[in-house]
């Protein structure tokens, strides 16, 4: 769609729009793009007029709309979210996709995640959380390497990765105990230590 101005008189009114109601850049391009249709052209005045309306009963109603608190964990089309920041008009999130944690910064509260999404799962949540260790560290969730230091759940001793064949994870204990266990199924493997890191602290002696 090219840009062309609006008509001035409704010019002017959009122009009062974002005085009056402190409209954040994000608003005022998304109101814009309802007051051209697809091919550019400037609507009607009654086109116009009933969009105005529309955005009114926004305005009106907006106290209604779903409030969202940083830190807050949401569902949406089987992805999973984090809230890191919310705005009058936008909400920032974090996003976890295939294992990855993905950063966004939008006009969610104009879009299908602010209206459709759900609270997330306690499942959920365990696994965002899971990904954002990994994260910390480098790594999408579930990502073991080599040389890596692990704890599983229910064993109370740091094995040491030694081999990864398949979704199977075989290594040593610190207490010499041999383990092998499967990534698709229980128990949850934490990771406590990279094989990177441990290098560094290594080169560091």
């Amino acid at each position: 769609m090219t840009e062309k101005t609006l008509k001035q008189s409704q010019s002017d009114m959009l122009h009062t729009l974002r005085a009056e109601f402190r409209l954040e850049k994000s608003v005022e391009t998304a109101l814009y793009n309802f007051l051209v249709d697809d091919e550019g052209e400037v609507l009607s005045n009654q086109e116009f007029l009933e969009v105005l309306r529309a955005f009114d009963n926004w305005v009106v109603n907006k106290d209604h709309q779903p409030a969202f608190a940083v830190g807050e964990y949401r569902a949406y089309k089987d992805h999973i979210y984090k809230i890191t920041e919310d705005h009058e008009t936008y909400i920032c999130c974090a996003e976890l996709v295939d294992g990855v944690l993905i950063s966004h910064s939008g006009s969610y509260k104009s879009g299908g995640f602010y209206h459709g999404s759900s609270p997330a799962t306690a499942e959920q949540i365990a696994t965002f959380k899971r990904a954002e260790h990994f994260a910390s560290k480098g790594r999408k969730l579930d990502e073991f390497r080599v040389g890596d230091k692990i704890v599983i759940d229910g064993i109370d001793e740091i094995v040491k990765i030694e081999s990864l064949r398949g979704s199977a994870i075989s290594g040593t204990s610190d207490l010499g105990n041999s383990y092998s266990i499967s990534l698709l199924g229980t128990p949850v493997i934490t990771l406590i230590q990279t094989a990177e890191e441990l290098q560094e602290v290594e080169n560091n002696e």
